[in-house]
């Protein structure tokens, strides 16, 4: 019996014209076509660009140039951020130790540029420094903050690992004795001179003296005199804001004030006056250092 692929002997049992034979063929063709398609798309989600390159070959048809662009995949970095002192008196300096790690295993990463950012409280963050890591994989800072800050350790991404941000460290900043006795004199400023009052509302000049070195942990007697016997002698050139200033008559104490410098004094003078800043009006004075 005469035959072609999915296709048998009409009824008649004569064998299709040529047109109708090349009709058939075509359909087949299409049908096929149509098929390998499905099956490339199949097997290029299942198996990639050569499963669906082999099956448009077996098919009879010119393999289709497929290009995959796979994403190179990026290990996970981590950064820690410490301070040897989390609490500093101004001026005084912290020493912050970052270390940066790549990948499950933690590895080391060295040489990579970080930089370190820092904010004040209500503020926003700055780049106050950028540096290379060590051979070792370590960064170290040391800021002296004026006043409470926060810092964090930034590394950028790279094309083998992600970019990464410490947690971030705060230094707190203290003010020192000294600054703790100034700010305690200007906050009295407008209080109103009494006698023997030694405040927060009320004071005499001791009485002022006595209260601010008081914040400042130090306890003063509450008179001139007494006060002249505290500390040490420093000279007018030597002498800092929170200095104990005497006022002498002979060799006798009769006034207390606290420096402020530039030549000038936080004072409660004498009555009907109200403390306040002052230029020194005297030259029979002494200054002593009490704390610091």
């Amino acid at each position: 019996m005469y035959s072609t692929p999915g296709c048998t002997m009409p009824p008649s049992g004569r064998a299709p014209g040529t047109a109708t034979r090349r009709r058939r063929v075509q359909r087949f063709g299409a049908l096929a076509a149509a098929t390998c398609g499905v099956l490339s798309g199949s097997l290029v989600a299942a198996g990639g660009a050569q499963a669906a390159s082999a099956t448009a070959t077996s098919a009879g048809l010119a393999p289709a140039s497929i290009t995959v662009t796979v994403a190179p995949v990026r290990e996970t970095t981590a950064v820690t951020l410490r301070a040897s002192r989390t609490t500093v008196v101004k001026g005084h300096s912290s020493q912050l130790t970052g270390v940066v790690t790549v990948g499950p295993a933690r590895r080391r990463l060295a040489g990579a540029t970080v930089k370190l950012l820092a904010r004040s409280p209500g503020g926003k963050w700055r780049t106050v420094l950028t540096r290379k890591l060590t051979a070792d994989g370590v960064f170290k800072a040391y800021p002296k903050p004026g006043r409470t800050r926060y810092y964090k350790l930034v590394v950028a991404a790279s094309a083998t690992r992600t970019a990464a941000v410490s947690k971030p460290v705060t230094i707190t900043v203290r003010p020192t004795a000294r600054q703790k006795i100034v700010a305690a004199a200007v906050s009295r400023i407008g209080k109103p001179y009494v006698y023997g009052a030694s405040g927060p509302n009320a004071f005499d000049c001791s009485g002022l003296t006595a209260y601010a070195y008081r914040k400042a942990g130090v306890a003063l007697p509450h008179s001139a005199n007494g006060q002249k016997r505290y500390g040490r002698a420093v000279s007018k050139s030597a002498a800092k804001p929170g200095d104990l200033v005497v006022f002498y008559s002979g060799g006798y104490a009769y006034h207390a004030a606290i420096y402020a410098g530039n030549g000038y004094i936080y004072e409660a003078a004498r009555p009907g006056t109200r403390v306040g800043r002052h230029r020194i009006w005297s030259s029979a004075i002494g200054f002593r250092r009490v704390v610091g």
